[in-house]
């Protein structure tokens, strides 16, 4: 598998999906109910095509990601080519936390004014070390959520 069999709640939210999949592979109902209880190793298969399929479709189409733990917040704009990151970072004694919604304002006012030494922030990219859709998914499964991408591109016009 290039990414990982989807969960029987993932499966059963795409179910109607899953069934116009195994029709347009030659599999009616009978058939995959003959394939669950007879070749279990090969409806797993099935399973595990349908769950790559899935992962890959939804994966070209992601273009922001987003992590937050309290102390810091990772933007990622996600290219065809290489990843750019803008990563907020709380100070130790800032009482910024990520993990609540932080006002938009109160988070460009801290940026913005040197006196006040709240956050840090980091600006980078680099190329994908293996396909695009491999490094997205490993990062969605080490917590980043897919996001509009709104506070990244302010945040890049900024600085």
């Amino acid at each position: 598998m290039k990414y990982r069999r989807l969960n029987s709640n993932e499966l059963a939210d795409l179910e109607n999906e899953f069934v116009r999949f195994l029709v347009a592979n030659g599999i009616d109902a009978a058939h995959w109910t003959r394939l669950k209880t007879k070749q279990p190793d090969e409806a797993i298969k099935m399973i595990d095509i349908f769950s790559d399929m899935v992962f890959e479709t939804s994966l070209k189409k992601v273009k922001y990601l987003k992590a937050r733990s309290q102390s810091d917040l990772k933007l990622f704009h996600c290219l065809p080519n290489r990843i750019e990151l803008i990563a907020l970072e709380a100070k130790p004694k800032s009482s910024f936390d990520f993990t609540k919604d932080v006002e938009l304002r109160s988070l460009f006012n801290a940026l913005t004014d040197a006196a006040d030494d709240k956050l840090t922030v980091y600006k980078a990219q680099k190329n994908y070390e293996k396909e695009r859709e491999q490094a997205l998914f490993q990062l969605m499964e080490d917590g980043c959520l897919i996001c509009d991408g709104h506070l990244f591109e302010m945040l890049n016009k900024a600085f």
